[in-house]
């Protein structure tokens, strides 16, 4: 039953790091847009003497940018959130995982000093019957 807990325990620990994995791709993926649009931002211009056409669109265009930098950033604070709150859960599962982990070792441990008694026992009855077969004799 505690072989099944603790293997129970490594495969919820193993689909959380899979997970963990994913939201760090996703964390990377939305700085490249961050990084992007913050380049786009600084870089975009109009020619010196365009039409004021050119100036109202230049705006809106910077206006766009900035509303999608503010949705990113919440996406990214909502994802290094998110996989805060897996690293507790990756934490508390090595927990667990590490006194299944202990209490399989020292099952196991009992088990080797039964068999050691028994072996024992064996060992001194075996002595025992040649002992008393040889006074016999």
């Amino acid at each position: 039953m505690i072989k099944k807990l603790y293997n129970l325990k490594k495969k919820e620990l193993d689909a959380i790091l899979a997970q963990k994995n994913r939201l760090l791709s996703q964390l990377a993926e939305v700085n490249k847009e961050i990084e992007q649009i913050n380049y786009e931002l600084n870089h975009i211009s109009v020619d010196k003497y365009g039409a004021i056409n050119d100036f109202v669109m230049l705006s809106i265009h910077k206006n766009y940018l900035k509303e999608e930098l503010k949705k990113l950033h919440y996406r990214k604070n909502n994802l290094k959130s998110n996989i805060l709150a897996l690293d507790k859960d990756i934490v508390e599962l090595n927990k667990e995982s590490e006194q299944y982990d202990y209490i399989l070792k020292q099952m196991y441990k009992q088990k080797l000093k039964e068999i050691e008694k028994k072996d024992r026992l064996i060992a001194e009855d075996f002595i025992q019957a040649k002992f008393t077969r040889e006074l016999n004799v």
